[in-house]
């Protein structure tokens, strides 16, 4: 079909050739028609190529090479060297392409060409008819997509937090790393699996309940959950929340291990008298703590988490230390600075953002050149410090502890001599 032919049809079903114009300038689609050989040659192409490319269509026309030369190299061979053949075959062919634009930027373009019903299979050229129109939002939306989706990727992939998703049968549809792993699930084990699949009853029990709560009232809900992993028992405060996702509602969670933090709330409370607190003042040396070491030097306590540095100031302090308290390394080195009397302990995280244990030794060994040193830490030692040995004045307690074994070690810390036994981890 010519296009004066293809002009003519629309003249028979009414349409003016203005109005074919104006339909053709506003249409988001460039139209065209062509012939197919090694090259393109345009026979035609609507107005509206200007507003979508820049070019005017009697540049095209005029210049048969125009066209392929301004394809992206990468996307050249995407087109078939000889597209009559592919179109003898297929009747039509569709493919996406990136067209550098008159100013320079590249447009992705879906193009679509289909071979006229009347060409003849024995005589080339082939005259063809098509479309084209600028996609290049949809393919800009979808690598954002896949960018977004590799970052969250990447983050539940590092997020040292559990993670799950949950469909509304609680069978697992989802699971981070951290989850997978502090857990010992096979890597794709827990897929369609419930709680009740995974752990026993009296496990499983009360995380349905949970999870029906959440689903039924819609609204998000803490809890706190214990969970058996190859490692034993492990705690993990947990916040649940309904999530809507392609028309039907899913349980998500976010969680944290709070075994240490229950560990050590449930010595601390086991040491207390009955009925009573611990003091946060100086004074009071009732039982079972009183014939524990005590002492009246200063101590820097260096702890991110606020519970463990809370009870660990508690102790100190009721034992008779003066306890300067910092929740990070930058921090520690601040009050340090500013505190004009001797400093005899310090007792530090050895894993903190921003700066751990070790560099804060190294910052206040020049001002204190004495400084008697705990590190503390939820690892084991040997990870800790394979690639560190500790010196002479420096100790090591493995977190949690309780009361007895962190007073006892800093008193031995500050006489200069080492506790009879590294500290370890309870089993649970």
């Amino acid at each position: 079909m010519s296009v004066g032919a293809w002009e003519e049809s629309f003249r028979r079903t009414g349409v003016s050739g203005q109005q074919l114009d104006r339909l053709l300038e506003h249409n988001p689609a460039i139209v065209y028609t062509c012939t197919l050989g090694r090259l393109w040659t345009f026979s035609y192409v609507s107005p509206n190529v200007r507003r979508v490319l820049g070019f005017e269509a009697e540049e095209i026309l005029s210049d048969p090479a125009l066209w392929l030369s301004r394809l992206h190299p990468a996307d050249r061979s995407r087109l078939p060297e000889r597209g009559a053949v592919s179109l003898l075959a297929e009747g039509s062919r569709v493919w996406e392409y990136r067209f550098k634009h008159r100013d320079g930027g590249y447009r992705w373009l879906q193009n679509e060409v289909r071979l006229l019903p009347e060409a003849d299979p024995i005589h080339e050229p082939f005259e063809c008819t098509g479309y084209c129109i600028d996609i290049t939002e949809r393919k800009n939306a979808e690598a954002a997509w896949r960018d977004s989706e590799a970052r969250f990727e990447a983050f539940m992939r590092n997020s040292p937090a559990i993670a799950f998703l949950k469909d509304e049968e609680g069978r697992f549809v989802y699971a981070n790393p951290a989850f997978v792993d502090s857990l010992g699930l096979s890597s794709s084990g827990w897929v369609g699996q419930t709680a009740h699949d995974l752990w026993p009853a009296e496990v499983a029990g009360p995380i349905q309940v949970s999870d029906r709560e959440v689903l039924t009232t819609g609204l998000p809900k803490a809890v706190e959950e214990a969970l058996r992993g190859p490692g034993g028992e492990r705690v993990f405060f947990t916040l649940k929340f309904p999530l809507r996702d392609s028309g039907r509602t899913l349980l998500a969670g976010m969680g944290i291990d709070a075994t240490e933090r229950r560990f050590l709330q449930q010595r601390f409370v086991a040491t207390q008298p009955a009925a009573s607190a611990l003091p946060a003042q100086t004074g009071s040396h009732s039982a079972p703590l009183d014939a524990l070491p005590s002492g009246t030097e200063t101590v820097l306590l260096v702890e991110d988490e606020l519970l463990v540095r809370e009870l660990a100031k508690r102790i100190l302090v009721r034992q008779g230390y003066s306890v300067l308290e910092a929740a990070s390394g930058p921090e520690a080195i601040r009050v340090a600075e500013a505190h004009a009397a001797p400093l005899h302990l310090l007792l530090t995280d050895v894993v903190m953002p921003g700066l751990g244990g070790p560099e804060i030794v190294k910052r206040l060994r020049g001002r204190y050149p004495d400084l008697r040193v705990i590190f503390m830490s939820g690892y084991a030692e040997s990870a800790i410090f394979e690639t560190r040995a500790l010196t002479p004045g420096e100790n090591f307690v493995l977190k949690p502890f309780s009361p007895q074994d962190l007073l006892k070690i800093v008193r031995a810390t500050l006489d200069g001599l080492a506790p009879p036994v590294r500290f370890q981890a309870p089993r649970f």
